[in-house]
């Protein structure tokens, strides 16, 4: 087939002004009478809707109508696109990149969704294939070399994930995402490090604050490597209101309202043979350890972190019960329900990730919904990973994540461990046997005794190339990343003793609660 002779931009160019000339007549709400307006005026509204007032299904309704005039190709699928991913909803924003002819995809902010779309679905090669010209279109906009980055060190690729990072931070100095990274994989010269340190408005960039950290941390400098971590976090917090009242109240109607009689009174109804196994627990606590170990044996098959479960659940909430989110959904939720989530979810893996008889699907938080997964999966296993408190912590809190709202607090990161614990220690009462807890300590001390006994839980033969996983060509989309590829190490047991002082927030929550903390 003949590549088409017009550029991309020559289409934008002309497909913009197209858009301000081009009448429509458009229904704003189910129902409405239709209005004329000029396509530009509509894709506007439809924007304004999702992104201003959050009303997502206006803007579908109206990008919908929009994609049936043969004049507007692409434009209505982008701004659904956006939608999708602003909404954490991977089955929706692979079904949107589908139906667009990815050519035509211009502007870097556009790809940057796209090539998200295919990162999300475990396909960073193809990602990288559709980002790679863009970096020929726009060779100066930093967004496509820093998304490069990112998927070459997801898949270890180190040196050219590094010239991705400096292509970006050359591109970008005002910037320090790409200096960050670096940092983190111990990559920066003697020189960017010092002109790291030099950087103008460094204390006040989340990303450059956190870049310092990694270097510090790399020179054993524990309290500068704290300055530089707490003003990171301080910065970050900025922009979250994360609320460990609410969180402690939550908390408590789990474990008031999801008890033996609520299990008794429910049915668990099996729609597939086929077998998740979802790996829960905190973030940093030897997790993506376990997924690599899993997903190196030939039988099964690791999708990450899907968000598909998470995903059908809300939209199950907003299309059935009046936008009921969890746990009140859990309460009110039907037999036809609980069908629907496992319908949708091996529906959406399938489509994204694998058809698979056996998987591993690592969406941490899913042990708050614990109570929907029994009854929808009754082939499930669960395996909740755990680690030394002040440990695990301590790994959070030097990450500096930006999208993890509790995080950016010790006080919060103990809060939010601790009810983790209640849950758990909840679960296991009323549902005894369900999960299997696997401590990290004990998965890097015996990692054969213990996998052997993950095994047996799993209803499967042990195999010894859950040993030998870390040259792994597979994707790794979390912050463990750099350290998954090295195999099992000791490096990180007791880390926190170096650390011990500047604990003191997070300890004091843990004993608060009656956490059993390590001496």
């Amino acid at each position: 087939m003949s590549k088409p002779k017009k550029k991309p931009f020559k289409y934008r160019f002309k497909q913009q002004r197209a858009l301000d000339r081009h009448a429509v007549l458009i229904s704003l709400e189910a129902g409405a009478a239709k209005q004329k307006m000029t396509a530009m005026e509509a894709l506007n509204w439809a924007e304004d809707q999702s992104f201003r007032l959050r009303q997502h299904g206006l803007t579908a309704h109206v990008c919908e109508q929009l994609i049936n005039e043969h004049q507007i190709v692409l434009e209505p699928f982008l701004i659904m696109l956006r939608v999708a991913h602003r909404m954490r909803k991977p089955f929706q924003a692979w079904q949107i990149v589908q139906r667009i002819n990815t050519a035509l995809v211009y502007d870097p902010v556009d790809a940057y969704f796209v090539g998200e779309t295919y990162r999300m679905c475990e396909q960073h090669d193809r990602a990288l294939e559709f980002l790679q010209p863009f970096v020929k279109k726009h060779p100066t906009d930093p967004r496509v070399r820093e998304q490069m980055g990112i998927l070459a060190s997801e898949l270890n690729r180190r040196e050219e994930a590094a010239g991705h990072y400096r292509a970006q931070a050359k591109l970008s100095p005002g910037t320090y995402g790409g200096q960050r990274q670096l940092a983190q994989m111990g990559m920066l010269t003697d020189q960017e490090i010092e002109r790291l340190r030099k950087a103008r408005g460094l204390m006040d960039d989340a990303d450059a604050c956190a870049g310092m950290a990694a270097i510090e941390r790399r020179l054993g400098n524990v309290e500068e490597e704290f300055r530089y971590l707490n003003r990171a976090q301080e910065i970050m917090r900025e922009t979250w209101t994360w609320s460990p009242d609410k969180d402690d109240e939550r908390a408590d109607f789990i474990i008031e309202n999801f008890n033996a009689d609520y299990f008794g009174e429910r049915q668990r109804t099996a729609v597939s043979e086929r077998r998740p196994i979802f790996i829960v627990g905190m973030p940093r606590s030897g997790s993506t350890l376990l997924e690599q170990m899993l997903g190196a044996r030939p039988d099964m098959v690791p999708i990450g972190e899907s968000m598909a479960i998470s995903a059908e659940i809300v939209e199950l909430g907003r299309e059935r019960y009046g936008h009921m989110e969890y746990p009140d959904l859990g309460m009110e939720i039907d037999a036809n329900g609980i069908t629907t989530i496992a319908e949708r979810y091996f529906r959406d893996v399938s489509a994204l990730y694998t058809d698979a008889p056996v998987f591993v699907d690592k969406q941490l938080e899913s042990y708050n919904v614990i109570p929907l997964l029994y009854l929808a999966f009754p082939t499930a296993k669960f395996i909740c990973v755990r680690r030394n408190p002040l440990d695990c912590l301590l790994s959070c809190y030097q990450q500096v994540f930006p999208l993890v709202d509790y995080s950016h607090s010790l006080e919060h990161l103990a809060v939010k461990y601790k009810n983790h614990l209640r849950l758990m220690a909840h679960f296991s009462e009323v549902l005894p046997g369900l999960v299997l807890t696997v401590n990290y300590e004990d998965l890097v001390e015996d990692p054969e005794g213990k996998t052997r006994e993950i095994s047996d839980y799993c209803e499967m033969d042990w195999a010894a190339e859950m040993l030998d996983f870390q040259d792994s060509s597979r994707p790794v989309r979390t912050a463990s990343v750099m350290q998954v590829r090295r195999g099992i190490y000791r490096d990180s047991l007791e880390k926190w003793r170096r650390y011990d002082t500047f604990l003191e927030p997070a300890r004091t929550v843990l004993m608060a609660a009656g956490v059993d903390l390590p001496h």
